[in-house]
């Protein structure tokens, strides 16, 4: 039979065949067995490994390289200890799963948060594991390459709050770890792209920058340093890279001096009882007190007195020293007339017979319409008795606001007579001791004899002897250069010194005035920085690339100032002599710093202090041949690229000045209101973005933003409402008082102060209403690095808008 050949599939061409079967046919001999060729699943991959990384940054995610998976032939499992991997370049997981052949994978895990330190993760693949380990750079000792500032607060800074929001920024050449201030961890914000998870933002060449921020509390009654320390990823530190000063710690608004422990009892401005030893000027809180005023001290029982007037109800309380302990010794009410309210005028205790003597003030529209009555409360026998009242004793009216026990007389003021009178404790009949004390008088208190009395007020302080009736001139207000007195409110004679002890409420201060010299020095302050102190600040001119505020305080109860502010110090220094200025009512402040001089707007004229010479000159008056035909001067801004100084005109519709700051010519723009039946009226100030070529016009009287068109002088209302936290529209003269505006040319927004800090972004006209109704800022400035200063009664504050916080840098 013939010879078939059969060539298997897999049979390769060189295969040779020497011996040939003779087969009936190709199938195996008709056998119905077949081999089917099935292959042995295997999932035990090759082996596999990682290199170690070592000098990693501390506390960053370390990747592995990466290894591909080989030697199986179905999926394989996969799982890790102490990190993460990811497949094929996908997210990372911890949790099991399966890999296929030719698979890759990377493992990652958390380095080391310690320097020199090493962490280790383990992949295992199909029941085969490697181990990949990364141990972080060794510690150097080194201090930190950064540099780390403090935005908020200031370099000084002064806080009622218990705690406060300190933020700032940092530029370093490794990654910074850790930020923390007195050992409050901060936030940092940003990371960078370059480097992930890493914080900061890598630039070329390498540095790494953020922004930070802690709430770090603060005690009270003290000053305090905050301190921010820095570690980097190298292990390098520096726990001073920045400090900032803040205090807590306050003048008395009133007092009681006791002369024997030389000690005053006193309150502060947080509403606290403290207790001040002037040799040292350590503060020991007594207690907490609300609605309380004037305490007086019973140092031979060891208790201070005060006394608190809410609605129509007068309690009496006392403290005792040694353990702070409150008591209520005494509540009474008293019938009110409708609209009528009770205040307490002044409070002494005798120690002869224990008695507290406290006097109520009924206040009204009219001060002849005012009613006293004064009360005593004998504390042996527990005994209220009205002394002395419009219906009880004869005599001078009874209108003192302040009393003082003087051998064994009662005495207190009369305004009638501009003198002493003196209450008889037994029938309340008043006799007028003595008049014509100079100036309006505001505290008096017993001197080295049961014969002599201290008195001060608005021009000066006097010593009163009451034998002869005679005046003497002890320390005159218009001598007074740095410490001029505004409210005092409390006036003691310290024999052992030869002194007066004098607090002034408005300037947060606790003179000394000596008795042979009248020299007038400060003992204790609530303030920032040195020199005259802020009373009125209204208006605020800003020299950012000398870190100079200069500030026009334009008081009534003292003399006009005109002073620079030294913002890293906080120190204050006089501009020019406050006579040299007009007695004129101040309308804005600016910097005109191409011509080295600031430029003070009146209603009347416009005048030019020259920073070098201090020398004051008259740029233009209102009215007359070459003055300028408007009813009064407003707030006014300079427009540095046309050499102008625009200012408006609160009495005028339709009107602008445009002075000329080259020439001294000026002319009158007038206004076109876009729409034609509501006039551009009552603009208190005007603030100007030059590169858009428009004018922002603040009204008052409307409570409207305009922005006028400088090419058509076309003005159409922009912000006509601006809502706070409890939806009151913050320029609705209802609940605020609009005042000042200003462009932000980095943000391309007006901010306005009110009775809260106004924010209009431009590119939406919407605005935003910082702060609560009540804060009362009066001008405001913006700072080289984007902080907010504004004024406010008898202070320059920072005001961060938003963490809703302020701090005092200078009063």
């Amino acid at each position: 039979m013939p010879l078939t050949l059969c060539k298997p599939a897999a049979m390769l061409p060189w295969l040779v065949f020497t011996t040939l079967l003779a087969l009936s046919g190709c199938g195996g001999g008709g056998s119905d067995n077949t081999d089917t060729g099935a292959v042995t699943t295997d999932t035990t991959p090759n082996s596999f490994s990682f290199a170690a990384q070592v000098n990693t940054p501390l506390d960053q995610w370390v990747e592995s390289a990466t290894i591909t998976v080989s030697g199986i032939n179905a999926a394989a499992t996969i799982s890790v200890s102490n990190g993460e991997y990811a497949i094929n370049g996908g997210n990372y997981s911890s949790n099991s799963g399966t890999v296929n052949n030719g698979n890759t994978v990377r493992l990652r895990h958390r380095s080391a948060s310690n320097n020199g330190s090493t962490t280790t993760s383990t992949l295992t693949v199909g029941g085969v594991s490697a181990s990949f380990s990364s141990t972080t750079l060794a510690a150097t000792g080194g201090t930190v390459d950064a540099q780390v500032s403090i935005q908020f607060p200031l370099g000084q800074a002064k806080t009622e709050r218990s705690s406060i929001t300190v933020s700032g920024n940092a530029i370093s050449t490794n990654p910074l770890l850790n930020i923390s201030i007195n050992g409050v961890e901060a936030t940092l914000s940003s990371s960078s792209a370059v480097a992930p998870n890493q914080v900061g933002i890598a630039t070329s060449p390498p540095e790494y920058q953020l922004s930070w921020s802690a709430e770090v509390p603060l005690p009270a009654n003290t000053d305090t340093t905050l301190a921010v320390a820095v570690t980097d990823t190298a292990g390098n530190s520096d726990a001073q890279a920045a400090s900032v000063s803040v205090s807590r710690k306050f003048a008395p608004s009133t007092f009681s001096f006791d002369a024997l422990s030389n000690r005053l009892y006193a309150l502060v401005e947080n509403n606290e009882l403290v207790s001040i030893d002037l040799a040292s000027n350590e503060y020991q809180l007594l207690s907490t007190l609300q609605g309380a005023d004037r305490p007086v001290i019973a140092a031979d029982i060891g208790k201070v007195f005060y006394a608190t007037a809410l609605e129509n109800t007068v309690t009496l309380y006392s403290t005792d020293v040694t353990t702070g302990v409150v008591n209520q010794v005494h509540s009474f009410t008293v019938p009110l007339a409708e609209q009528q309210f009770i205040n307490l005028a002044d409070i002494v205790y005798v120690e002869a017979t224990q008695t507290v003597f406290f006097m109520l003030a009924y206040p009204a529209n009219e001060r002849a319409n005012y009613l006293h009555e004064l009360y005593s409360f004998a504390l042996d026998s527990n005994t209220l008795a009205l002394v002395s009242s419009d219906d009880k004793g004869s005599g001078p009216r009874l209108e003192t606001n302040r009393l003082a026990w003087v051998g064994d007389k009662l005495l207190g003021f009369t305004w009638e007579r501009d003198g002493l009178i003196s209450i008889d404790v037994t029938n309340g009949n008043r006799s007028l001791v003595v008049s014509d004390i100079p100036g309006s008088n505001m505290a008096l208190t017993p001197g080295e004899t049961d014969t002599v009395v201290y008195v001060a007020g608005f021009v000066g302080v006097f010593r009163v002897d009451l034998a002869t009736a005679t005046i003497d001139t002890v320390s005159a207000e218009a001598a007074q250069d740095i410490y001029v007195t505004a409210q005092i409110q409390n006036l003691a004679f310290d024999g052992q010194q030869n002194r007066l002890l004098l607090s002034d409420s408005m300037a947060g201060l606790l003179l000394a005035v000596d008795l042979a010299t009248g020299t007038r020095s400060k003992i204790l302050s609530s303030g920032v920085g040195d020199g005259r102190y802020l009373l009125m600040p209204q208006f605020l001119a800003l020299d950012p690339d000398a870190n100079i505020a200069y500030v026009l305080d334009t008081n009534n109860n003292a003399s006009q100032a005109l002073l620079a502010v030294d913002l890293i110090s906080a120190n204050r220094s006089f501009v020019t002599d406050s006579a040299n200025l007009p007695a004129d009512n101040a309308s804005d402040l600016l910097l005109d710093k191409a011509r080295n001089r600031l430029i003070a707007i009146y209603a009347n004229q416009i005048v030019a202090v020259d920073l070098s010479t201090s020398a004051v000159s008259l740029l233009k008056q209102r009215g007359g041949d070459s003055g300028i035909n408007v009813d009064s001067f407003g707030g006014g801004v300079i427009d540095s690229v046309n050499n102008t100084l625009l200012i408006s005109s609160f009495a005028t519709d339709n009107t602008l000045v445009e002075l000329d700051l080259i020439t001294n010519q000026h002319q009158l723009v007038s206004i076109t209101p876009e729409d034609a039946n509501n006039a551009v009226s009552g603009i208190v100030d005007i603030t100007v973005n030059s590169a858009a070529d428009k004018v922002y016009l603040l009204s008052q009287s409307k409570g409207l933003v305009y922005q006028m068109d400088r090419a058509t002088a076309t003005a159409q209302v922009i912000v006509s409402s601006c809502l706070n936290a409890a939806q009151q529209n913050m320029l609705d003269l209802n609940y605020t008082t609009p005042l000042h505006i200003i462009h932000d040319a980095r943000s391309d927004n007006l901010l306005v102060s009110a009775n809260a800090v106004l924010e209009v972004d431009l590119s939406d006209n919407s605005c935003t209403a910082h702060g609560n109704n009540g804060d009362a800022h009066i001008d405001l400035a913006i700072t080289g690095s984007n902080q907010l200063l504004t004024t406010q009664q008898n202070k320059l504050v920072q005001y961060d808008r938003y963490n809703n916080q302020s701090v005092v840098i200078s009063r």
